[in-house]
């Protein structure tokens, strides 16, 4: 047998093996891709699934559109047929709400920090002593203030309302025991305060507009605090100095 004809012969039978392993290889990997599909084919099932369930607030926003169109419909055509079953949608939520109040306050029992009556009572009696207990807060509060801070009363003299106020300034301090510091705007003194100091430019560094104005000061580091501008009545002053200053006291929940 020639070399030539062998040649021959075994590039036939490579060509052979070769194709036959091709093949080979080819139906592995579409045996591979369509597993791989039926997979993807699964995994679109499962989101499908997922998308079906519905949470809480898909739920009630659907049964809350329901509701509205059964109002639609028995507004629209006021039939008995429509009428009744909106009724019927209405009573069905009218008795989800009890079961859902009755569980509220069952669980305020269970619960009872949960409860801002229990700290901050709504009857009448319970917040009688609810506003003594609040005025012996603010009153300690005001007394202890007065130990560290003092009070720079600006005003002008001849306005009514500077005069008026230099009362409420007088009746503040003499009962929390403040020290006051009266400065005028326009040379004049007001009644409670007749020979005042001459504003030496305070009023303009502090951006001081409208008078009469009332700050509170720390001599220690000078900071400036306000309080009142304008004609302010003595509760709302106290209420003021408490919002500046004491932080620390609790507020008043208003509970329906």
């Amino acid at each position: 047998m020639s070399n030539k004809f062998l040649n021959i012969l075994l590039t036939v039978i490579i060509f052979i093996y070769t194709s036959e392993l091709q093949a080979s290889w080819h139906d592995q990997k579409a045996r591979g891709w369509s597993w791989y599909e039926k997979i993807e084919e699964g995994e679109e099932e499962e989101e499908n699934q997922e998308e079906k369930i519905q949470s809480p607030s898909q739920i009630l926003k659907a049964e809350q559109a329901l509701l509205e169109e059964k109002m639609a419909a028995a507004l629209l055509v006021p039939s008995q047929e429509n009428v009744s079953s909106y009724m019927e949608a209405q009573q069905k939520w009218i008795n989800q709400s009890a079961l859902f109040a009755n569980s509220w306050m069952k669980a305020l029992l269970e619960s009872p920090n949960l409860d801002p009556r229990v700290i901050h009572p709504v009857s009448q009696y319970g917040s009688q002593i609810r506003k003594e207990e609040k005025r012996k807060d603010r009153k300690k509060l005001l007394e202890n203030l007065s130990k560290t801070h003092g009070l720079f009363f600006f005003f002008e003299g001849e306005n009514p309302y500077s005069q008026a106020m230099g009362k409420v300034v007088k009746v503040f301090a003499l009962r929390y025991g403040w020290e006051v510091f009266s400065v005028t705007v326009d040379g004049h003194g007001v009644q409670d305060y007749p020979k005042p100091e001459r504003d030496n430019g305070m009023a303009e560094s502090l951006g001081i507009s409208l008078y009469p104005a009332l700050f509170a000061v720390n001599p220690i580091n000078k900071e400036m605090t306000p309080l009142a501008f304008g004609l302010t009545a003595l509760d709302v002053l106290e209420s003021n100095i408490e919002m500046q200053f004491g932080s620390d006291l609790e507020h008043d929940y208003v509970v329906n």
